[in-house]
């Protein structure tokens, strides 16, 4: 669901400077995963990037669509500490972010 409120209230704001960032599991309760809302808002930003919470073995388990949505970014990493969060950036940085 919030997938879809960032899209129908702020996709207007995303442009070719937007890095999106998206920080959460990518577990939908099942419901519909609404993928094609992740493709647009990656075709309008410049990046799309996804951090997420859970350790990467438990993508695509239960209700998680983030095998999914992995296609769909730019890059994606699991960051549950603040040594993950480090190492996120200083590759997000090192890829010319």
């Amino acid at each position: 669901r919030s997938l879809e409120t960032f899209h129908r209230r702020h996709l207007g704001t995303v442009g070719g400077r937007t890095t999106v960032i998206v920080l959460g599991d990518g577990r939908n309760n099942h419901r519909a995963p609404r993928e094609e809302l992740l493709r647009d808002l990656r075709r309008r930003a410049r990046r799309l990037i996804w951090l997420n919470p859970e350790p990467r073995r438990e993508w695509g388990t239960g209700d998680s669509d983030m095998l999914r949505y992995e296609g769909c970014c730019d890059a994606v990493y699991p960051v549950r500490n603040l040594a993950q969060l480090a190492a996120a950036v200083d590759r997000l940085l090192g890829d010319g972010a």
